[in-house]
């Protein structure tokens, strides 16, 4: 333990010293930081009084979920955060923009640094190229947002038309006119992902969660309000499109090993996971707008920042 004046309340702060060399802020019995104020607007007391320079870095990250490869830094949030969660209850179109200098802490947002790193895998042997990848992964979005009756059938969708591009091999034109061809062809009645897979989904992403680290939730009840669920599931079907195209966005899968239809099954993971994490909220009586708020919440809480991201990975590969 070591001991640092200059705090938010200008005392003395302990500093709790990890196994590998760093420190973090002290925190309470419960978990909670020492600098968590809950009274006081439920803000933090370093940022409200000495500002976002002096935060710890994790601290001044979050809840950027930030990408570099060779085309640029791209920079996504995690639903973990209340803000960024009913974000996705707004109306507003999505558009991939130009982040303002707040989110990008002036260039210095920080996150899977892949610049260096081969392009993403189309299919198991065979590489993109970057104008390939970036072509599909707008068509990807504006897909889960548009198309189909609900969020089931486009993920569906992306599925088929996934599979298509990766037939494509050299010598059959650019890989970006592929990709944008078979967007552009879409296609109608494509059936929702088999919900069925929805409790091994779950499983996979809570036994990518490494020794040590708590999952402040228990797993949902094997006694289900299915009615209650699908209300809520079709009620918020734009919310939910929403939620999938900000997991696919800057997503680091591709550089974890993932091939595009695999990047895609991360994504059912991602689908599986929320509706998992609804069912829950049901069961303890939540509903409409709260459960589904929560429910996001959690599930980016268990796929963004305790499951491992390679070692899900590689159980996405191997199921």
């Amino acid at each position: 333990m070591r001991r640092f004046a200059g705090s938010a309340n200008r005392q003395p702060v302990t500093l709790a010293r990890q196994p590998d060399g760093g420190a973090i802020l002290a925190r309470r019995a419960d978990g909670a930081c020492v600098f968590f104020d809950a009274a006081g607007g439920r803000r933090c007391a370093v940022h409200r009084e000495l500002g976002e320079a002096v935060l710890p870095s994790a601290c001044r990250q979050f809840p950027r979920v930030t990408l570099t490869d060779s085309r640029a830094r791209w920079i996504s949030l995690s639903h973990f955060c209340p803000t960024a969660a009913a974000l996705l209850f707004t109306a507003a179109p999505v558009r991939i923009v130009d982040a303002p200098e707040s989110i990008s802490l002036h260039g210095a947002a920080e996150g899977l640094d892949a610049a260096a790193a081969l392009p993403p895998l189309l299919r198991p042997g065979m590489l993109m190229d970057y104008d390939g990848y970036d072509a599909w992964e707008r068509g990807a979005i504006e897909l889960l947002c548009t198309h189909g009756a609900n969020a089931g059938q486009a993920v569906a969708a992306l599925d088929r038309m996934t599979r298509v591009i990766q037939r494509w091999s050299p010598g059959h034109g650019l890989l970006s006119d592929c990709v944008r061809q078979v967007f552009a062809e879409g296609g109608e009645g494509d059936a929702a992902v088999d919900q069925g897979s929805e409790r091994e989904d779950y499983a996979l992403a809570l036994a990518a969660v490494s020794d040590g680290l708590d999952v402040p939730f228990a797993a949902p009840s094997e006694h289900l309000d299915v009615a209650a669920v699908e209300i809520i599931w079709n009620e918020f079907d734009g919310v939910i499109r929403r939620y999938l195209a900000a997991k696919l966005f800057g997503c680091w899968w591709p550089y974890l090993g993932l091939d595009l239809a695999a990047v895609v099954r991360a994504i059912q993971v991602h689908a599986s996971v929320l509706r998992m994490r609804i069912e829950a909220r049901v069961a303890q009586g939540d509903r409409g707008r709260q459960a589904l708020l929560e429910a996001i919440r959690q599930s980016d809480l268990l796929m963004v920042h305790l499951a491992d991201g390679p070692t899900l990975a590689r159980s996405i590969v191997n199921r």
